[in-house]
């Protein structure tokens, strides 16, 4: 699939057929940003958000998760939670050879947020920053660790069953346009496997139970009335990390902030915060909520 903007090509990595979704690239690049896109979300959805980045001279690529998108693999299910991370391991490394010598910056946003902020602690990968977007930390479908105890069981048998995700697309953004091509959108799927639940929920109380450090910049985003990933998540870990870490709270914005009608605002913070960090000396840094 083709356009003077955007392009797709498949590669075959871990046992999947790996979607790698490329729009064109501004004439100077300052910086190049990998996304990591969320539960049963897929990355051309952010055609937006690389037409913006362009704008400002940072280029923008993404790939589709296993069972996401145009990526094979059985939809919403996956066997092993950590090949995502292999994934952006490899991703970040195809970024690498693709811009030699430019700063890289990975943004995460929803579950891809969880997985960005799991990877970036246990990878210690050597990038210029991490932009994390309404991370699944607490989220609305959490349950007391004595069930997902007894989940984690079910699934040693029959990992692959889907229970239905009860995500609501109206909670996605306050824009109705959004929730309608949400609904529209065919490859969005309205059940996951208890093995990717489980692997989700187990990555987030990492995230929310522990003390965390990291070299690598973070910009943490998220709406105070996000009804699907919650808040409290993301201020706990901002709470209980050492590093830099700027968390920025969006008030009255919901799940999706780069598909919120304040969009714009929210990029524009994202692009400051990406040029401060590249050169701290000429663009001022984001103030830091708490």
């Amino acid at each position: 699939m083709e356009d003077d903007h955007h392009s797709t090509a498949i590669q075959h990595l871990l046992d999947y057929d790996i979607t790698f979704h490329h729009w064109s690239r501004p004439k100077e690049i300052k910086a190049v940003v990998g996304l990591i896109h969320g539960l049963a979300d897929q990355s051309s959805r952010y055609g937006h958000v690389a037409a913006w980045f362009k704008e400002e001279d940072i280029a923008f690529e993404a790939f589709d998760l296993p069972g996401h998108g145009l990526s094979s693999g059985k939809r919403g299910h996956i066997n092993d939670y950590d090949t995502f991370l292999q994934l952006i391991d490899q991703f970040k490394a195809q970024l690498k050879l693709d811009y030699p010598g430019i700063p890289i910056f990975l943004y995460g946003h929803s579950m891809g947020g969880n997985l960005l902020l799991n990877y970036v602690l246990r990878y210690e990968p050597n990038i210029t920053g991490a932009i994390v977007s309404a991370p699944a930390i607490k989220t609305f479908a959490d349950v007391p660790r004595w069930v997902r105890g007894i989940v984690r069981k079910i699934a040693e048998f029959v990992p692959a069953m889907n229970l239905p995700l009860r995500l609501k697309t109206r909670w996605l953004s306050r824009d109705e346009e959004i929730v309608r091509q949400a609904d529209a959108d065919p490859h969005r799927f309205k059940s996951a496997s208890i093995k990717l639940g489980v692997g989700i929920l187990d990555a987030a109380e990492f995230l929310y139970t522990k003390r965390h450090e990291s070299a690598v910049p973070i910009l943490l985003m998220h709406g105070s009335a996000d009804h699907i990933n919650y808040l409290k998540g993301s201020q706990y870990f901002a709470t209980n990390f050492e590093g830099d870490l700027t968390l920025k709270i969006w008030d009255g914005l919901y799940h999706e902030l780069h598909n919120e009608p304040e969009k714009e605002m929210v990029l524009k913070e994202v692009v400051q915060w990406i040029y401060n960090i590249l050169d701290p000396d000429t663009y001022a840094p984001l103030s830091s909520d708490t």
